[in-house]
């Protein structure tokens, strides 16, 4: 039988609280648990014997703290999956990017990457009549799926996590029968990307997109986030690049180099507005540019609220309103054999770095990698 369930990982960092610079894995965390479909389980899920699966999607609840007045929730540094001990860093997610979903599982129309009640903002399931090209992330058994967290160091504006986090993975199974009664054919890697076939048996399924064995021509999900480590020259645009050192890790750079062969394609973007002057007061972060743009977005039509942006964050920090985003592009931008970035302006004040008590900007990025050859 087919089945779609959730998964959630429970970190209790009210009783093991989650320093600056930290790193915590499923099952490091005395308190830690698990559920699936609401029934307590082991802290690591591990596939049974000739089951596949796929994980679809990924949400993040953490409980928010006062700060000043003004409700707020903790910004760690990533949120990634974890097969087998290998973290994947072409998925980097925070509490802000991939919130709970806030309908109470019914469908909600604002709210991208969903399927009914279901996240899929890694891939749709193929199991579940989703595309052949789902980037859904294939495991198989055996194979351990686990969560890592990283606390952002101090001097990047990490500060002690002490409320529970909560990370729930939407997940599809199936065994080799029933993979053999919905399909028939055996994948083969030397038709194009677009005409790769489902295989009918467990030995071949993680030579899909989105797993581990998979082989050129591929396509990856690509989700990230680039926070300013330097702060900005008024006026001037300020490139999310790790080659220019104005973030902090390549996995931020939102600067592209693409080699023959290579084909970046952005779906979404969200901008998360600075806390230069203070948590809850207006923003100096004012305009965006999108690769093949020619003008820049505004970002905050009226301050402060970031869902009036038009590339709003899923969840703004502070707790109203919720966002609902990110910004769906009006068509997907198309990156191949160019170089090409995302940069941001201020209002002709500084934007603040991020730092110990200060909050710079954000910029999400949402789309998928192709290697073609």
């Amino acid at each position: 039988m087919i089945q779609r369930f959730t998964i959630d990982y429970v970190f209790r960092f009210s009783q093991e609280n989650l320093n600056p610079g930290e790193i915590m894995y499923t099952g490091d965390n005395v308190s830690a648990y698990c559920f699936i479909d609401g029934n307590r389980m082991p802290t690591n899920w591990e596939l049974p014997h000739d089951n596949v699966g796929e994980i679809e999607g990924i949400e993040i609840f953490s409980t928010p703290h006062d700060e000043l007045g003004i409700d707020v929730y903790d910004v760690p540094e990533y949120v990634r999956l974890v097969i087998n001990d290998d973290e994947i860093e072409t998925l980097n997610f925070n509490s802000l990017m991939s919130p709970f979903h806030p309908s109470g599982g019914m469908s909600y129309g604002t709210v991208p990457f969903r399927d009914k009640s279901t996240c899929i903002n890694i891939g749709k399931a193929i199991l579940i009549d989703g595309n052949p090209l789902s980037t859904s992330i294939k495991v198989t058994a055996g194979d351990q799926v686990k969560i890592v967290v990283k606390n952002a160091r101090e001097a990047r504006g990490g500060a002690l996590i002490s409320s529970d986090m909560h990370v729930r993975l939407h997940v599809v199974t199936a065994t080799s029968y029933d993979l053999g009664v919905k399909f028939g054919s055996f994948i083969d890697q030397s038709l194009p990307i677009s005409e790769k076939r489902v295989p009918s048996s467990v030995d071949h399924w993680t030579e899909l997109h989105g797993g581990r064995d998979v082989q050129v021509p591929f396509i990856e999900r690509r989700i990230s986030h680039g926070r300013n480590v330097a702060s900005t020259t008024p006026h001037s645009k300020y490139v999310l690049s790790r080659r220019l050192r104005t973030v902090d890790n390549e996995w931020e750079s939102m600067d592209w180099y693409l080699k023959d062969g290579e084909l970046v394609q952005l779906t979404h973007v969200g901008i998360l507005p600075d806390e230069s002057n203070g948590a809850g007061n207006a923003p100096n972060i004012a305009f965006c540019q999108l690769p093949k743009t020619p003008e820049e977005v505004i970002v905050i039509p009226r301050s402060p609220h970031s869902s009036l942006s038009k590339y709003p964050f899923p969840l703004a920090r502070d707790l109203t309103p919720m966002s609902g985003g990110p910004g769906e592009l009006s068509q997907p931008i198309t990156l191949y054999k160019e170089d090409a970035s995302i940069s941001i302006r201020d209002n002709g004040n500084s934007i603040d770095a991020w730092g110990v008590g200060t909050k710079g900007f954000m910029v999400g990025s949402w789309g998928y990698y192709y290697k073609l050859f």
